[in-house]
């Protein structure tokens, strides 16, 4: 192994890592989803854009401010 020194590799294994990415495909367990949809736990709201499904405005929403929100939820995946 010319191009790997031992010394700097017992350094390394100390070093914390981090993920830049969330990571897609099998993974056993439950994890919050990159994805947002329809689903059971409310995220956050966020303003209609036109072409929306209007099945998602929350019309309590749109009675108190007088201005469209689309309700958006996170899915738990495994």
């Amino acid at each position: 192994m010319k191009y790997l020194n031992h010394n700097l590799l017992s350094h390394l294994g100390n070093l914390p890592l981090e993920a830049r990415h969330s990571m897609t495909g099998n993974v056993s367990g439950r994890h919050r989803s990159a994805s947002r949809g329809s689903s059971v736990e409310f995220a956050e709201y966020r303003k209609y854009v036109a072409g929306d499904d209007t099945r998602r405005l929350d019309w309590k929403a749109y009675a108190r401010s007088d201005r469209y929100y689309i309700k958006e939820f996170e899915a738990d995946t495994n």
